[in-house]
């Protein structure tokens, strides 16, 4: 077997590897807040249990805004470990979990958040949601961009899928599909097998 012909096996099994596991288990977020530029507010973000078993969400790869001073009585360090904007994990041990972190408004916000596979044996309908708030207060009284608040949530479930909820249209909120990494993993694989009988035809 030649060795461009190895090459693309081992990218096709790394893009198979990919496509069922953890590529799967994170969001792309992206908020345009565009329209508050300027002003003062406070970030909420949560992570809460229904029914869901052990796991948690983490806040990696945030951009945007200045942030200011995260109220320590809101971040729950038995189950909310970190401080923008470096990494945040939240563990869905309580209730509610959550974080809140004074911010002056950019054109944009941007991080992903990246899910830990779910503990096995929980009921196929149990999940936990994250969310992301923006509210004008540090009570959560004053809601920004919709009328509670709430911009998007993402449901990690207990058979490991997500799905996502978006509230306004000024949130992006992506799943990798998993599917497109197999359609591209086979497209490598017919490719190799094409170049190898390619190969024994002009051996012949």
């Amino acid at each position: 077997m030649r060795l461009s012909t190895i090459r693309l096996l081992i990218v096709f099994a790394i893009l198979a590897f990919a496509a069922s596991s953890a590529f799967a288990n994170y969001v792309d977020v992206t908020v345009n807040t565009a329209s508050l530029n300027g002003t003062d507010g406070y970030l909420y973000f949560q992570y809460t249990p229904a029914g869901g078993t052990d796991s948690t969400a983490t806040i990696t790869n945030y951009t945007g805004g200045v942030l200011g001073t995260s109220r320590a009585s809101e971040v729950d360090g038995s189950a909310v470990i970190g401080l923008l904007p470096g990494n945040v994990v939240f563990a869905n041990t309580n209730g509610v979990n959550d974080y809140n972190q004074q911010i002056a408004f950019g054109g944009s916000l941007d991080f992903l958040v990246l899910f830990g596979t779910p503990a096995p044996g929980g009921a196929s309908s149990g999940s936990s949601t994250f969310s992301l708030g923006l509210y004008g207060d540090e009570f959560g009284a004053v809601p920004l961009m919709t009328s509670d608040g709430t911009l998007f949530t993402a449901n990690l479930m207990n058979d490991g899928s997500v799905n996502t909820t978006l509230y306004t249209g000024n949130v992006s909120a992506t799943v990798p599909e998993a599917d497109g990494l197999w359609v591209l993993g086979m497209g490598f694989l017919g490719f190799a097998g094409v170049r190898q009988s390619r190969f024994l035809v002009c051996r012949m």
